[in-house]
């Protein structure tokens, strides 16, 4: 009791210091701030002033308690096994020679005291366990109690123990656990925690809270639902999982619940982006926000534009910025719609918008293909200069490798998704200088975002999912290498299409976690020439490695075409597919080339049956600089 004594007097003389720390020549604006603060602060710190010695006191007794309970079982549990013994060997001797009279009295007297020292022994076990469990509960009882019920720290240690040991409670300690839980959201207000979010989840997968009450609770603490993005995806695909239809067919396909349908349509916000609900959900949720955000930006621009710009430059100019933002935002929203709305009149399969995020321009990802039950999955990463201002520019190239995909392994049984989850570096200009493209930051945080999202579908997906796939484009692939470097996700290929470079931190394949690394590029020109000359310079002026060299070990394929085969044609530019206004030049993601042939291939298992890649001949300007100089110029 000194010690905690001793403890509490340093809490005190150190905290009381710092709500004392305001020196009397300190005024103006800065000091009243700190006056603020402290006023602010003052409750909170005295309250944990206060529960300092509590708080000590509680470990001390429960540590004496455990130390109790253990030395105490010890000592039974020598008892149980002395009795044991007993009890064999009175059954063991008995089969030496006959007993005398007396002996047999001794032994079944010995056996009669073993007998009732085992059941003495076992229910002293008994009550310690009850013993240890009353510890337990009475530690957690005296924390609570010490803090202010406010403090989000002491509510959630509180339910972590309730979730981490649910045998321990009765249904009565349940439900007071869930009233305190209730109690403390509707006193909250506002601030929440991701603990708390999680808690919510947990209660209603165990039943302990019904899918309507979830549901309000929900729409009544907006910051509550935002809080479940910080919640652990297996714990929301738990939760999420627990609503389907009971009465629904054992099939692959969703139940789509009244509880699920009636989440979604309250919450398509939080749930369009939540990573472990199902992708059905999310794409109806992400559909419903798409066009609410559509209509709204239009409302706002013809709003700007009825009222006019205001006087003055700087008002002037941020006018001009917001218009040109909203415009690129109306932009990105209808070219979304459109690149859905394309798949289903073509009458292609399925397309799902499975995210859509509130950024300006938004990020999103359209899946062609079911994404709940489909067993094949490949992520394609673009490059420089790709955003949903352009989304049907890369859902093109996403359909042609579906349907290629679909020639190879069968229709319906895959999807491929148009990923746009990071903000890319865009294509650099003399009215926007940004050479981001050469440098890592973007790949940075594309890396982690898409880290996040496949682990996020093979958390939902948990065991159903057969095979990932990773396809990455020009600076795509120096995104996806990164991702796959940083984190084991369980990839079966990875593609790198005309690399920008693959950052010098990751040596060869054997620093990717991907079953097999496969890589292709088409002809490397220099300045002028049939073929691809962006990409060398992505990688010669970052001082990125080529995914192409020997010594990276990727299993290398041909994209420059088979002669004379139409249904092969070679790759004769850096994009992704051709221009509508160019038709004599082919992309990487075109139909009828041999680079969607080999990525298609790749993809679903048949790498092995991709045409190897072949050194392309010079161009003439090539020779003519090697017959002028001795050499070709930069290598590739």
């Amino acid at each position: 009791m000194a010690d905690d004594e001793d403890a509490g007097a340093g809490i005190v003389s150190a905290l009381g210091g710092a709500l004392a720390a305001q020196p009397s020549y300190w005024t103006g604006a800065g000091a009243a701030a700190w006056a603020a603060t402290l006023d602010t602060e003052r409750d909170g710190i005295q309250a944990l002033l206060r529960a300092a010695g509590p708080a000590s006191s509680a470990a001390r007794a429960y540590a004496a308690a455990v130390d109790g309970i253990q030395r105490e079982a010890a000592t039974q549990i020598r008892l149980l096994d002395e009795a044991q013994h007993t009890v064999s060997r009175s059954y063991l001797d008995s089969v030496d020679s006959p007993p005398t009279e007396s002996q047999v009295r001794r032994r079944e007297r010995d056996h009669a005291d073993a007998a009732t020292q085992l059941t003495s022994a076992r229910s002293a076990l008994g009550r310690l366990a009850d013993q240890r469990r009353a510890a337990d509960d009475a530690l957690v009882a005296s924390v609570t109690g010490s803090l202010p019920s406010s403090w989000p720290a002491e509510r959630a240690a509180f339910l972590a123990f309730g979730i981490a040991h649910p045998e321990r409670l009765s249904a009565a300690e349940i439900d007071h656990r869930v009233d305190d839980f209730l109690e403390t959201l509707d006193a909250r207000g506002r601030s929440y925690t991701a603990a708390e979010a999680s808690a919510l989840l947990v209660f209603a997968q165990r039943g302990e809270l019904s899918p309507e009450r979830v549901l309000a609770l929900l729409t009544a603490h907006p910051t509550l639902a935002r809080k479940l993005s910080a919640v652990d995806p297996a714990v929301v695909a738990e939760w999420w999982r627990g609503l389907d239809d009971p009465a629904a067919p054992d099939t692959a396909s969703p139940s789509h619940s009244a509880a699920q349908l009636k989440l979604v349509k309250a919450l398509p916000e939080v749930l369009g982006n939540l990573d472990g609900v199902a992708y059905w959900a999310r794409d109806q949720a992400n559909q419903a926000t798409l066009t609410a955000r559509l209509d709204w930006t239009k409302a706002e621009i013809a709003r700007m534009e009825a009222e006019g710009a205001p006087y003055g430059s700087y008002l002037m100019s941020q006018y001009i910025r917001r218009l040109d933002e909203l415009r690129v935002d109306k932009a990105s929203c209808e070219d979304v719609i459109g690149a859905i709305e394309m798949g289903e009149s073509s009458g292609s399969i399925t397309r799902q918008l499975i995210s859509f995020s509130r950024d300006s321009p938004p990020l999103g990802a359209v899946s062609i293909g079911d994404l709940d039950t489909a067993s094949n999955v490949t992520y394609m990463v673009p490059g420089m200069g790709s955003s949903t201002k352009y989304m049907s520019g890369w859902v093109g190239p996403a359909q042609n490798l579906y349907d290629k995909q679909s020639n190879l392994m069968g229709q319906g049984n895959h999807a491929v998704v148009a990923w746009i989850g990071y903000t890319s570096p865009p294509l650099p200009s003399l009215g926007n200088p940004d050479l981001g493209v050469l440098l890592g930051g973007y790949a940075e945080d594309g890396a982690q975002r898409l880290i996040a999202d496949l682990s996020a579908l093979t958390t939902t997906r948990r065991d159903t999912l057969t095979a990932l796939n990773v396809v990455g484009h020009s600076y795509g692939t120096t995104v996806a290498s990164r991702a796959l470097a940083e984190a084991d996700l369980g990839v079966a290929s990875f593609v790198s299409v005309a690399s920008a470079g693959i950052e010098r931190w990751i040596p060869n394949v054997n620093a990717i976690h991907a079953t097999h690394v496969y890589a292709e590029q088409a002809k490397d020109v220099l300045l002028v020439g049939v073929g691809d000359n962006t990409a060398r310079y992505g990688r010669l002026f970052s001082g990125r490695a080529d995914p192409m060299q020997d010594d990276f070990g990727a299993e290398r394929m041909n994209a420059d075409g088979v002669s004379g085969d139409r249904e092969r044609q070679g790759v004769n530019t850096h994009s992704a597919t051709r221009d509508l206004e160019h038709p004599e030049e082919f992309g990487y993601f075109d139909k009828k080339t041999e680079s969607l042939d080999n990525i298609g291939l790749a993809t679903t298992g048949r790498g092995d049956e991709a045409s190897r890649y072949t050194t392309p001949p010079l161009t003439p300007f090539e020779e003519g600089l090697l017959n002028s100089n001795g050499n070709p110029g930069v290598a590739g």
